[in-house]
């Protein structure tokens, strides 16, 4: 059997699995997506630890030896900082097009703002609460 077919089969096999222990009535069989998540955010982590330097490493070699000419790679930088600025005003402009006429429609009852400005009222006596040995192992930030 192939790599590929062994995943496939593998994450069709979890999420059956996910799906039968969420439709279960067992107390314990709910309890172990819970135990088990933050060794799945540390992995996920870890993940993105290991390839995000290997991507940009590569793309840093692909540059440095795909031309010589230093005049080159600084028009090649130049346009792609231009296509970034370009898309992400697009993007603004977009969003805020799109946005404005949605919040116009919106009807706010004034009652609720002024609850959610009391509630936004931070106690400044209020102690944060101990973390848990799992949020503890998945805020290492590996």
């Amino acid at each position: 059997m192939s790599l590929t077919l062994r995943v496939a089969v593998s994450l069709v096999a979890g999420l059956l699995l996910g799906f039968a222990i969420s439709s279960s009535q067992s107390q314990w069989l709910v309890r172990i997506p819970a135990i088990l998540e933050p060794i799945g955010t540390v992995f996920v982590n870890a993940v993105r630890v290991a390839v995000i330097p290997l991507v940009v490493s590569s793309l840093i070699v692909g540059i440095a030896a795909g031309d010589s000419d230093a005049r080159s790679i600084g028009r090649l930088g130049g346009r792609a900082l231009a296509l970034i600025l370009a898309v992400l005003l697009v993007a603004a402009l977009f969003a805020l097009a799109v946005t404005l006429p949605f919040i116009a429609r919106l009807n706010i009852d004034t009652s609720i703002v002024a609850r959610m400005k009391e509630g936004a009222v931070v106690d400044g006596t209020a102690q944060a609460s101990p973390l848990s040995f799992a949020q503890w192992l998945s805020d290492l930030g590996l």
